[in-house]
């Protein structure tokens, strides 16, 4: 999706990226479309049909980006899956229960048994 037709470049989109909440990239996101948004508007002007004449190539242009900006607005700030974590458990000798691993897999050191 090229978005520098409305004037959004990679770095605002990182700029959204990097925001420290969800609310924050969301209202980051909206402040994006609403610029957008404003940009169609200003090209609308030259690509209508009612202003160009009828010229079959600005109509297309203009097909073409309203069609973009919709796919844009419709795009939401959701959270990324977490990536895998490998957790290592600590188990003390003598204190029993179902841990992740097997006696194989486990370590000894100093009186406590790491499970991997």
């Amino acid at each position: 999706m090229d978005l520098s037709v409305f004037g959004i470049t990679q770095a605002d989109i990182q700029h959204v990226q990097a925001a420290p909440s969800l609310d924050e990239a969301a209202v980051r996101l909206d402040l994006l479309k609403g610029r957008a948004r404003k940009e169609l508007r200003k090209l609308a002007i030259d690509l209508h049909p009612d202003r160009n004449g009828n010229d079959l190539v600005k109509t297309e242009r203009l097909k073409t980006l309203t069609e973009l900006l919709s796919k844009f607005t419709a795009v939401q700030v959701k959270l990324a899956p977490a990536p895998p974590v490998m957790r290592v458990y600590v188990v003390q000798h003598g204190m029993y229960g179902s841990y992740a691993g097997t006696a194989s897999a486990a370590t000894t050191t100093a009186g406590y048994t790491w499970v991997r």
